[in-house]
C-alpha cells in the first residue's frame, strides 16, 4: 500500500491526533486532513487542529505524534475526544503501543499515520499544522471509515 491509496479514504474521515506529554497521553479530533505531497520518500499532509491544542499539552506534538483514522465502530471515541475540554486521555483502554511504528496509536484504527511538525500557524480558533509522515501502517481493509456529516457521527 503506498501513500496515494491511504489518502483515498481522507474524505470526510474522522482523525484522532494521539501525543505524550511525560506519561500523559493527549488526543484530539483532526478537523481536517490534507494530503499535499505523495511522492515516495515525501508525504507530507496538513491538519488542522483546534488552537491552543500543542499549547495546552505542552507536548511532544512538536516531535512525533499519531494520527489514526476511525472506524464506523469506533464513534464513541471520537466523541470522546471531540471536545476541547477534555484533551487528557483518562482511559487509555482505547490505546495500543503498536511496535511496527513504534508509537501509541488508536486501537483498531484503519489506518495510523506516524508525523512529524514541519511547521505550524494560529489562524482564528484553528493550528493549521504542516507534517511530514515519516511511516504509515493499513491495519484493516475490511471496516469503513468513520465520517463526520450533518454534525453526526456516520
Amino acid at each position: 500500500m503506498n501513500p496515494r491509496d491511504i489518502m483515498t479514504l481522507c474524505t470526510k474521515s474522522v482523525f484522532v491526533l494521539l501525543t505524550r506529554k511525560t506519561n500523559e497521553f493527549y488526543a484530539t479530533t483532526i478537523n481536517s486532513l490534507t494530503p499535499v505531497s505523495v511522492e515516495d520518500g515525501d508525504f507530507k499532509i496538513v491538519i488542522v487542529v483546534k488552537n491552543g491544542f500543542s499549547r495546552k499539552t505542552n507536548s511532544e506534538f512538536k516531535n512525533e505524534f499519531s494520527i489514526s483514522l476511525l472506524s464506523q465502530k469506533q464513534a464513541d471515541i471520537a466523541q470522546r475526544f471531540a471536545s476541547s475540554n477534555r484533551n487528557s486521555v483518562q482511559d487509555d483502554s482505547c490505546l495500543q503501543f503498536d511496535e511496527e511504528l513504534n508509537i501509541m496509536t488508536v486501537l483498531d484504527a484503519i489506518f495510523v499515520l506516524k508525523c512529524k511538525v514541519s511547521n505550524s500557524v494560529e489562524i482564528g480558533k484553528n493550528e493549521l499544522v504542516i507534517c511530514n509522515v515519516v511511516s504509515f501502517k493499513k491495519n484493516d481493509n475490511s471496516l469503513s471509515p468513520l465520517t463526520y456529516t450533518n454534525r453526526k457521527y456516520n
